[in-house]
């Protein structure tokens, strides 16, 4: 999982995964694992349990697919809640400034509160 493919594991001789809780399922057989990335690194994982049919190439393609999705979804997740944290900060900033602002003007007295224009 380290390499961030999907990773399919398959039962031993025994007909178990020995240490998993997955163990214990009665007829599962194969494991599949795609991992979920935000801002290029891993975040969650997606899995998927199979006991009875075979599992092919497009059952792993269609987990990585659902994976890719979470990932974007996460992504956005992520960035909204930075985007509100930057707007919350960047509004503190102007509020607790506006009293704190004058201008001067070129004799170093406080002026009308806007900056004189100059043509």
């Amino acid at each position: 999982m380290r390499s961030g493919k999907t990773v399919m594991m398959a039962t031993d001789e025994s007909g178990h995964f020995d240490d998993l809780i997955w163990s214990a399922l009665p007829g599962l057989h194969t494991i599949t694992v795609s991992l979920s990335h935000v801002a290029g690194r891993p975040y969650g994982a997606l899995y998927a349990l199979y006991s009875r049919r075979k599992v092919g190439h497009v059952e792993l393609e269609l987990l990585e697919l659902l994976a890719g999705h979470a990932s974007v979804a996460l992504s956005n997740v992520t960035a909204f809640e930075e985007v509100v944290r930057q707007r919350a900060h960047e509004r503190a900033v102007i509020d607790g400034s506006a009293d704190g602002i004058a201008v001067l003007d070129a004799e170093g007295l406080v002026g009308s509160g806007t900056p004189p224009r100059t043509c």
